[in-house]
């Protein structure tokens, strides 16, 4: 599933969904300011962004993280995020809110990433499988 946000007149596209082929990427960054982001749909607003900004942009990654958020590998491998950004659980579902976040208040994305260059997160596989039957009728709490 992507998301694309475009400004074509302006020579601007954002897209956010799984990883782009880097073949793709650097064709469209060759033409555009083509810039890839990172975020959860339900549990965490974007959390980390390509920029235009001088050292903002790293190729093939999901870019650095936003200010205010924090994220680590854990040692499986899986993307974790911290910060203001993050719900604060599920409604009325505290056995859903303990599975995603964990009692430090780190939420577990299901995907699994590196860093590059110790700030960059590249998005490299899948941890957790969802289908939108599993989540469709769950309501959150914002932060």
């Amino acid at each position: 599933m992507a998301g694309s946000i475009g400004r074509e007149s302006q020579g601007r596209h954002f897209r956010w969904s799984s990883p782009s082929a880097p073949a793709c990427a650097n064709f469209l960054g060759s033409r555009y300011s083509y810039l890839e982001g990172y975020g959860l749909t339900k549990p965490v607003r974007s959390s980390l962004l390509n920029t235009l900004k001088p050292g903002g942009l790293k190729f093939g990654t999901v870019g650095k993280a936003i200010e205010k958020v924090t994220v680590r590998i854990a040692e499986d491998g899986e993307i974790l995020c911290k910060g203001p950004n993050v719900m604060l659980g599920y409604y009325k579902r505290p056995d859903l809110t303990a599975e995603m976040i964990d009692e430090e208040g780190w939420l577990h994305t299901g995907d699994i990433g590196e860093m590059v260059d110790g700030v960059y997160l590249k998005i490299t596989d899948r941890k957790k499988r969802f289908s939108k039957l599993q989540v469709e009728n769950t309501s959150f709490l914002r932060s």
